[in-house]
């Protein structure tokens, strides 16, 4: 500890003498947020700092307060108020940083620019820089939400946002064994591989058919009855016509009607009509590329609901899920008597 210290007076020494104490700092700007709250992502966990420790931007810079930077980095940081330095560090790394000058110094003897400040209660640094001067990244998702990532992540930041898409809140209500909602399209090329993988972790699913699924393929319909899983109506536009179409030919079909309806939006008619809506808060169209839903659904933390649109390939994401996700997560649209909206 002593040899930091000594090393660390010398650093404010030298960064005392050799920078100039000419520049102000300008009053900063804070970044809005509309929701009124804000989120930090640190690596693949979502946190919801204090509203009083939000980022600060300026000039298209983005600052974030040391409590919330430095630790996931493993850093720390010391104030000198006399030389009105801020020092930020690891171990024996160091970095010095003039609040006046908006110069700094760095244990391995480089010199560099970087504005830091104090704005109540704390301080603030240029959240890219400290990042990468301790081996991080800073990132600013597609939603507009700051991440920080250390090497220790395992989702990308599109599968981030992904994952935060499936949020049903703002704040979720975080549980042990969060469950994912599978929801099938009864048509497509992958409806037979579809209900073979069922078939083999025996799961009763719910199917939903569209009245067009119906007419085109009434054979596909009473396929998937016969394998004992539960029939719904797929509403592509919400409409309440929708749904009584395909139930004349369901019943023409099948001698049945339901109230089990999926409609990926325009809920409220078919709510008020009566009908158990579902949507999906993830598809299985999303994974292509290096998007994984299986790594989203391993980290999510709250109740989800994944849309399978009977293509070849949202068969091919199904067998991923089964062979990722335990079994007691996965659950059917009817297993509950509220569906679960997004």
């Amino acid at each position: 500890m002593r040899k930091k210290t000594v090393r660390m007076t010398a650093l404010l020494l030298t960064l005392a003498l050799a920078l100039s104490l000419s520049s102000s700092l300008h009053q900063p700007i804070r970044a809005d947020d509309s929701d009124g709250a804000w989120r930090l992502v640190l690596d693949d966990a979502i946190t919801y700092p204090d509203p009083a420790l939000a980022p600060i931007v300026r000039d298209g810079v983005v600052y974030l307060p040391v409590e919330l930077v430095l630790p996931p980095l493993g850093a720390d940081y010391q104030i000198d108020e006399l030389s009105r330095t801020l020092s930020l560090y690891r171990g024996e790394q160091i970095v010095a940083i003039n609040l006046l000058t908006s110069q700094a110094i760095t244990s391995d003897g480089r010199f560099l620019s970087t504005e830091a400040f104090y704005s109540n209660p704390t301080y603030y640094v240029q959240a890219s820089f400290a990042a990468g001067e301790f081996g991080g990244k800073l990132t600013r998702l597609s939603n507009g939400i700051y991440r920080i990532t250390t090497g220790s992540q395992a989702l990308s930041d599109d599968e981030m946002v992904l994952l935060m898409k499936s949020m049903p809140s703002f704040s979720p209500r975080i549980v042990d064994q969060p469950t994912v909602y599978l929801l099938f399209h009864g048509a497509g090329a992958g409806l037979s591989k579809t209900l073979s993988l069922l078939s083999q972790h025996g799961i009763s699913a719910t199917f939903f058919f569209s009245a067009n699924d119906i007419a085109q393929n009434p054979g596909a319909l009473r396929r998937v009855y016969i394998a004992g899983h539960r029939i719904g109506v797929y509403a592509p536009q919400g409409k309440v016509q929708e749904v009584t179409r395909a139930n004349d030919l369901l019943q023409k079909v099948l001698k049945l009607r339901t109230g089990l309806v999926y409609a990926p939006s325009n809920t409220t008619a078919l709510q008020n009509a009566g009908y158990q809506v579902w949507n999906a808060s993830l598809l299985s169209s999303a994974q292509q590329g290096e998007l994984s839903l299986t790594r989203i659904l391993s980290t999510v933390g709250w109740t989800t609901s994944v849309w399978f649109d009977g293509s070849a390939s949202s068969a091919e994401v199904l067998a991923a899920i089964l062979n990722a996700i335990e079994s007691m997560r996965l659950k059917t649209a009817i297993e509950t008597a509220s569906p679960f909206h997004f």
